[in-house]
Formats: structure tokens, sequence, C-alpha cells
């Protein structure tokens, strides 16, 4: 059986539903030469940074019309298990977001993990 799950219409209101979720999220590469439109390197990504991921939680969400949103992260510094001071903008159509509660546990957990 095929567990229920809420229907969120109010991307708003799912934010503030969910206002310590650890996101991870990619940005997507502007295309404006001719030469990156032709792709001419298949091991180019589509994604900022070389599809290396980002960190954050949501604290904004402005909407800027069209169905669009800007969206407020702040950042977490992996490495360091460090939450940055600031917030980082990102329209809503511009990024892919992911989740999942291992990146949290990783960043808040007191514990060391080991592998036995």
């Amino acid at each position: 059986m095929i567990p229920a799950f809420p229907i969120i219409t109010d991307i708003a209101g799912w934010v503030q539903e969910n206002p310590d979720r650890l996101y991870r999220y990619l940005r997507y590469r502007k295309v404006y030469t001719p030469y990156e439109i032709q792709k001419a390197f298949v091991d180019e990504s589509e994604f900022e940074d070389g599809g290396h991921f980002q960190f954050g939680f949501i604290k904004e969400v402005i909407s800027i019309g069209g169905g669009d949103w800007l969206v407020g992260f702040q950042r977490v510094d992996m490495d360091n298990k460090e939450i940055l001071r600031s917030l980082e903008y990102a329209r809503l159509s511009d990024i892919q977001l992911f989740y999942t509660e291992a990146d949290f546990r990783e960043v808040f957990s007191d514990e060391e993990t080991t592998d036995e």
C-alpha cells in the first residue's frame, strides 16, 4: 500500500511547515553562447559548479510573479559543519532541490559515526 502524503499547494506554507529541513540544491547553468548551446563536450554539466551540491535551509520565499519564487537559503558549509550567517537567493525555476534526513544528521549529530 502506498503511504499517504500531504498535498501542498502553497510554497510559503510548505516552507513554514518544514523550517528545519536541510536541502541540497543545484543551480542550472545559464547558456548564452552558440558554443554552449551546441553542447560541444559531453562532460560539461548543465549545472553551475560542475554539479556539486550546495546545502542550505530555506529561510525566505518571495513571489516574483509568473509562478516563480525567489528562495532565500541560509547556506551550510558541510566541510566545517557550520551554518553561515548570510542568505543566498535563487529563483526556484533555476534550481533543483533534494532532501534527505541523512544530511541533517551528518551536520548536527554529536556522535561520531564509525563503520564496524
